[in-house]
């Protein structure tokens, strides 16, 4: 579609409420619900309904068409994705809550990946890190799968910033825009927890969610199948909350007064 034309169609909706052109805005930018989607699904457990998800994808979609302004100099695209996945984020939330016992196990992984990590000198393998929880690695994996429909097992959710947005989009985000000290300090402390990531997390985290790749398209850059990509993400994604969650608590406790 010419640029000419889409320029066309968002004027007639702003100025005259066109039903017509909101419609041809909608299916101008459907094919961004199946781009978010088709990122996010291969990280969640097949009892999330895939149906649930598009609904909630498209309902993000014309939200982001009701509210897109086009003075603040964003492209459509990035502020409809932020719409979209907020929304599917929010149904996996609804669908999917977390129990206590795994909240806590969760934490419990937390706490003993940052502790191997400073008695092996390195990040703990799975496997390690399985057996350091008396568990095998089938219950392993089967826990970060059900954690992975939670805040702390995608750099997607990890937790959302003030400037609006999620932790991800900051990541994503041009340096130049990057104007609020918050975001600034964020692209700073994530670049640094990436730094210290092992080689594999390391490509994998960069291929995903700084240049965009999908995890089908990574497995084929490593020569590796998608769920060795799956592994190794969800590898990266605990390190990462392990590094950042310490780096909050640091800042916290030196803000206190003695």
């Amino acid at each position: 579609m010419a640029v000419d034309r889409i320029q066309n169609l968002w004027r007639a909706y702003r100025r005259e409420r066109s039903m017509q052109a909101k419609e041809e805005l909608i299916q101008r930018y459907a094919y961004l619900v199946k781009y978010v989607l088709g990122r996010m699904h291969v990280l969640l457990p097949s009892m999330i309904d895939q149906d649930d998800l598009t609904s909630s994808g498209i309902m993000g979609l014309l939200q982001a068409i009701e509210r897109y302004d086009e003075t603040k100099r964003v492209k459509f695209e990035t502020f409809a994705i932020w719409r979209i996945r907020g929304n599917i984020l929010d149904q996996i939330r609804a669908a999917a809550q977390a129990s206590r016992t795994n909240r806590q196990r969760m934490e419990q992984m937390r706490v003993k990946y940052r502790a191997m990590e400073s008695t092996l000198g390195r990040p703990p393998t799975d496997e390690e890190l399985a057996d350091a929880l008396g568990m095998d690695i089938a219950e392993f994996y089967r826990m970060v799968d059900e954690g992975s429909l939670q805040r702390l097992l995608s750099l997607d959710s990890l937790y959302e910033t003030d400037g609006g947005g999620t932790l991800a989009d900051v990541v994503r985000e041009p340096a130049e825009n990057a104007d609020h000290e918050e975001r600034v300090e964020l692209r700073m402390a994530v670049a640094d927890a990436v730094s210290r990531l092992g080689p594999q997390e390391r490509m994998v985290v960069r291929l995903y969610y700084y240049e965009g790749l999908t995890l089908k398209e990574i497995a084929c850059v490593m020569k590796v199948t998608e769920s060795r990509v799956c592994q190794v993400h969800r590898r990266a994604i605990v390190a990462l909350q392990s590094y950042l969650t310490a780096n909050a608590t640091t800042s916290d406790a030196a803000q206190i007064p003695s």
